[in-house]
C-alpha cells in the first residue's frame, strides 16, 4: 500500500487532457532545437565499450573538477545529478517534513509546485503580477519579505530566469532576500542561465561559497544541447553538499553522461555560438510578430529561448493546434491562470520562420 502522503499527493493531482503531437510542429519543447556539437559526436564514435561494462564513477570527480572551473567554484559546492529533475524531487525529501511550508514564485515551472506536495508539504503561491510582465519589482518585493515574514517556510523556489517568461530575477532582491531570512533555504532554478549570461558573478551561484542558505539548480540540458545524457547538477554551500552527497542515489550518473558532459564545458564556444543565434532569432521574431500582429500579446524580456504569449480574443493554444502546431499549455497553470498564455520555443531560422507564418495567419 501506498503510503498517506502520496494518497494525498494523488488525491491533489488535478487532471489533465493530452493532445494528440504526432506530426505536429512542435513549439513546446525547450531543447533539442539545435545540434549537439561536433566533437561531442567524434568523442562518442571513439567511446570505450570496456568503460561501460564496470559501474561509473560513483562521485563524478572529474565532472565535478570541470564544473567547478566553469563556475569558478570548488568541486565541494557542487553535486551532480540525473538531471536537474532529480534534484528537484531530491530537495524535499530532504529537507521538508509533512506539513512544512514551502513558497513558490509564480509562475514557476511545475514540478517546483508539485514535488514539495509529494512529502505532504504545505505549498504557497506567491504570485508575480501581469502588470509587472511578472518580474519582481521593488513593490512586489516588498509584498514578498511580508509574505515570508509572515509564512517563515522551510523553502522557497525561484526560477531565474523564469520558465515560461525567460525573465530574470535581480541578484540583488535574491542576495537581499538571502541575507533577511537565514532559516529558510532558497533553491534558484538557473537551468536557462546560459542563455543569460556564462558570467558566473551575475549568477546566484556568487553566493554559494558565503552563503549557507542558498541551493542553484543548473542543466546541460538547455544551452548545452545535451537534454538526452541527463546531466543536471546543483551548486550550494560545502555544508550544504555534504548533506545531499549522504542522501543522493549512488551511480546516478552514467559513464558515458559524465565524459560527454565534460567534453561539453571544454566547447564554451558553441554554447556562446548558440545563445547568440536565439537572442538574434527571439529578437527577429518578437519584432515579426509585433508589427504584423495586432492581436497577439507577448511578456516583454526574455533572456532565453522562451516566449510566453497570448490572443487578445482567441484560444492561441487551440488556434496553433488546428494550425498543426503544438504549444506549451499555460492556460491553466499556477500564476496565470485564466489568461489564455501558451509557451513557444525560439529554434532555427526555418523553425523561427514557421511560426511567424501561423502566427499571422491567426491573427
Amino acid at each position: 500500500m501506498i503510503n498517506k502522503t502520496t494518497k494525498k499527493y494523488f488525491g491533489s493531482i488535478k487532471s489533465s487532457s493530452s493532445v494528440n503531437k504526432l506530426g505536429k510542429i512542435r513549439l513546446d519543447i525547450a531543447e533539442g532545437m539545435f545540434e549537439p556539437p561536433r566533437r561531442l559526436v567524434s568523442k562518442l564514435q571513439k567511446f570505450e565499450l570496456d568503460n561501460i561494462s564496470i559501474l561509473p564513477d560513483r562521485n563524478s570527480k572529474n565532472l565535478k573538477s570541470a564544473i567547478g572551473e566553469f563556475l569558478s567554484v570548488l568541486p565541494e559546492n557542487i553535486s551532480v545529478f540525473s538531471g536537474s529533475d532529480e534534484v528537484i524531487e531530491l530537495i524535499p525529501r530532504l529537507y521538508l517534513n509533512e506539513n512544512d511550508t514551502s513558497v513558490c514564485l509564480v509562475p514557476i515551472f511545475s514540478r517546483m509546485i508539485t514535488s514539495p506536495k509529494k512529502v505532504g508539504a504545505k505549498v504557497k503561491l506567491f504570485p508575480l503580477k501581469k502588470i509587472n510582465s511578472y518580474r519582481v519589482s521593488d513593490k512586489s518585493f516588498n509584498q514578498l519579505t511580508k509574505y515570508i515574514s509572515k509564512l517563515r517556510p522551510k523553502v522557497l523556489w525561484i526560477c531565474s530566469p523564469n520558465n515560461p517568461t525567460g525573465i530574470v530575477v535581480d541578484l540583488k532582491l535574491t542576495r537581499k532576500l538571502v541575507n533577511l531570512f537565514p532559516q529558510t533555504l532558497f533553491v534558484v532554478n538557473e537551468v536557462y542561465q546560459e542563455f543569460y549570461s556564462l558570467d558566473h558573478n551575475k549568477s546566484v551561484v556568487s553566493l554559494v561559497q558565503s552563503k549557507h542558505n542558498v541551493l542553484v539548480i543548473r542543466s546541460f540540458s538547455k544551452a548545452f544541447g545535451l537534454a538526452g545524457i541527463r546531466v543536471g547538477y546543483v551548486v550550494a554551500h560545502q555544508s550544504r553538499i555534504s548533506e545531499i552527497e549522504r542522501f543522493r542515489i549512488m551511480y546516478n550518473i552514467s559513464s558515458v553522461s559524465q565524459i560527454l558532459a565534460v567534453e561539453a564545458l571544454k566547447d564554451t564556444e558553441y554554447v556562446t555560438d548558440l545563445v547568440k543565434t536565439v537572442a538574434s532569432e527571439r529578437e527577429r521574431l518578437l519584432d515579426a510578430i509585433s508589427s504584423t500582429c495586432p492581436n497577439i500579446e507577448f511578456v516583454s524580456g526574455s533572456t532565453t529561448n522562451l516566449i510566453l504569449m497570448k490572443h487578445r480574443s482567441k484560444d492561441l493554444f487551440l488556434e496553433l493546434y488546428r494550425k498543426g502546431a503544438v504549444a506549451s499549455d499555460w492556460r491553466n497553470a499556477e500564476g496565470v491562470s485564466g489568461e489564455g498564455f501558451v509557451r513557444i520555443s525560439i529554434g532555427q531560422r526555418d523553425h523561427n520562420n514557421k511560426i511567424i507564418e501561423i502566427i499571422k495567419e491567426i491573427n
